[in-house]
């Protein structure tokens, strides 16, 4: 049967010129998948997952060292003491205070981190030391921002501390109000982390807090001073790595979902040609489909004669097959451009000429209304 067949029905048969796109675009469609399914399959198979979660581990170090420098005196002949001794409070001149802050990771890490020194001076209550009488925060060190890439690094920050300065202040706020309280500095470095790797999947965060204790205002002889350490471990999680095992597999993989892309690509050409077809078929395809039991498919058999009347629509040609009770003669009188209706009656002849020219003239009369619209 020729492929330019589009309407059988019967004994009647009518030719036009019309690819079978519909065809075309399912024999593309269902390659196009399978292709894509058995190269996903091949690519697959021809890769090692590497499922076993791989690790960055890094440890946090942090300590408060600090010296008790000595006012002048005729029993010590050290200038300061160090740390963890007993210290007389009427002899202490100033305190060096040392914040140590270091991290290690077992693979390189994109560091962005913060850090800040406060001074707390508190006064609490002497039975109950989270009844807070009062406080007073002082900025020592203000926020330092730095950014290293690296395995490691080291913050290292010492402050001064006028001892004096403390202690004569909340003995006079004791003096006052007649406080029995206790009094207290308390020095704190504040560290923030936040660490990026390129293989890692999560992000390395910490925040870190160090602290010194320096207590004020006491009666006693000696006095002790208490300090915070930090020994933290953790880690963060990589990405899962993937090697090729099969070269070849691979490959074949690849070729195949690209063309099934081209395959799908091509099917959608098709499909947007089938939906803008030019509006000559449209209209020709639309006639024979809803009339068709009233079309015969037939030749040129007469010739031009005063008495044909040429209708403005199909639906008057109908109009005029009711009337004459006869088939509607259908032949293309120039295959792809013109096609002629006709009803041959028993006086004349009735005809509608469907014309590209003007199908296509209509088409654009409707798209300048869209258009204005």
């Amino acid at each position: 049967m020729s492929k330019n067949i589009k309407y059988i029905k019967e004994d009647k048969v009518y030719i036009v010129k019309r690819k079978k796109i519909k065809n075309i675009f399912v024999c593309l469609i269902i390659p196009a998948i399978l292709f894509s399914l058995l190269g996903g399959f091949l690519i697959t198979s021809s890769v090692n997952y590497n499922k076993k979660n791989s690790v960055i581990s890094y440890n946090e170090k942090g300590n408060v060292d600090y010296k008790v420098y000595l006012k002048d005196n005729d029993y010590y002949k050290e200038k300061f003491l160090r740390k963890n001794m007993q210290y007389i409070a009427s002899l202490i001149n100033t305190v060096n205070v040392l914040f140590r802050y270091e991290i290690h990771s077992t693979s390189n890490i994109d560091y962005n981190y913060k850090y800040r020194i406060i001074a707390n001076t508190r006064v609490v209550d002497k039975q109950n030391n989270q009844r807070v009488l009062y406080e007073n925060e002082e900025k020592l060190l203000d926020g330092v921002s730095k950014k290293v890439s690296g395995n490691s690094f080291l913050i290292s920050e010492d402050v001064d501390i006028d001892y004096d300065k403390y202690n004569d202040y909340v003995n006079s706020f004791r003096s006052e109000y007649g406080l029995s309280a206790n009094c207290e500095l308390v020095l704190t470095m504040l560290v923030d982390v936040d660490g990026k790797a390129d293989s890692a999947i999560e992000d390395m965060k910490s925040n870190q807090i160090l602290q010194l204790v320096i207590p004020l205002s006491e009666q006693t002889v000696d006095i002790k001073m208490d300090s915070s350490n930090i020994n933290n471990s953790g880690s963060i999680s990589t990405s899962v790595t993937l090697s090729i095992k099969n070269v070849i597999l691979f490959i074949s993989g690849l070729l195949l979902i690209i063309t099934g892309i081209i395959f799908l690509i091509y099917a959608i050409y098709l499909y947007e040609r089938r939906s803008n077809k030019d509006p000559y078929q449209r209209a020709l395809h639309k006639i024979l489909k809803e009339h068709d039991t009233n079309i015969v498919n037939a030749k040129n058999t007469f010739k031009e004669s005063t008495n044909i009347i040429r209708v403005d629509n199909f639906d008057e040609l109908m109009d005029a097959q009711k009337i004459e009770n006869t088939p509607i003669l259908f032949y293309e009188v120039e295959p792809g451009s013109k096609s002629y209706f006709v009803v041959k009656g028993a006086k004349n002849i009735y005809r509608f000429t469907l014309t590209r020219a003007f199908q296509e003239k209509e088409k654009m009369r409707s798209l300048n209304k869209e258009v204005e619209k």
